[in-house]
């Protein structure tokens, strides 16, 4: 809930102008909520020119000023969007752990409809060879039932059979050191935030790899959504490999032309 510290309130109004709700008013020179739910998006607090506001539900302390210069220019932006890659190669490396931790802090921040901020996050990294095995004797299984190994893309079982043939052949998991799933009810928050994360990994040198085979097929088996601990009310919306590259590109490439109309 948004509360006001009065002392330190100035009366400016400018939280009540810029409240996306409209729960904010100002009545004899202080601000104050009118008793109606609020979404928490903190645009008061960061508005807020006296630092006069907060919402007790949350940590105040990792808020930050926003007097940082940023030299990120558009140029440079548009060559990092540009020179991503989907990496399918990763070195036998681990990711620090602080770097995982700044790919989710990058997908905790991003904006979510409604404010819900509804994703649940999922790294595995000491758990990822037990769940590759669980997840390859649960395809194993459902593929020896004619009828329910239809629910699989057909693709899936020549997968199986490579990987039996040379186990570092797995065309699910890529030899990637951590896997990141992505659930919610939500599938347009997560993939907001997946773009984020990669940003962010892509930042520390690290590759990612859009994985939607491993996404949905871990989906349809309960025993693997119950491993990874996935609320009851989610979906996996994305699974993400990531380590560092196993491989350099040079130059970016082509892409078709914008289907846009400026009207």
């Amino acid at each position: 809930m948004v509360k006001f510290y009065d002392e330190k309130c100035v009366g400016c109004g400018k939280c009540a102008s810029d409240c996306p709700i409209g729960i904010i008013s100002v009545r004899k020179g202080k601000a104050g909520n009118r008793n109606m739910q609020c979404m928490q998006c903190g645009h008061c607090v960061a508005v807020c020119p006296t630092e006069a506001v907060y919402i007790d539900d949350y940590d105040s302390s990792e808020i930050e000023e926003c007097n940082k210069e940023i030299n990120l220019s558009a140029e440079d932006y548009l060559h990092l969007i540009k020179s991503r890659r989907s990496i399918r190669k990763y070195k036998e490396m681990p990711i620090e752990r602080e770097k995982l931790e700044n790919i989710i802090e990058a997908g905790r921040f991003t904006a979510t409809a409604k404010n819900t901020q509804s994703n649940q996050f999922i790294v595995l990294g000491n758990d990822l060879e037990e769940f590759k095995n669980m997840f390859w004797s649960s395809i194993e299984n459902l593929l020896a039932d004619e009828e329910r190994g239809k629910l699989l893309p057909k693709e899936i079982g020549m997968f199986l059979r490579n990987k039996k043939k040379n186990p570092d052949n797995d065309f699910i998991f890529r030899n990637a050191p951590n896997v990141i799933f992505v659930a919610n009810d939500k599938p347009v928050d997560s993939g907001l935030a997946c773009q984020n994360m990669e940003n962010m990994a892509v930042v520390q040198g690290i590759g990612v790899l859009y994985d939607g085979y491993l996404a949905r097929l871990t989906d349809i088996f309960p025993n693997l959504k119950e491993y990874l601990g996935i609320d009851e009310d989610k979906n996996i919306c994305m699974a993400m490999l990531v380590g560092y590259p196993d491989v350099k590109y040079r130059r970016t490439v082509s892409r078709k032309k914008a289907n846009v109309s400026w009207r």
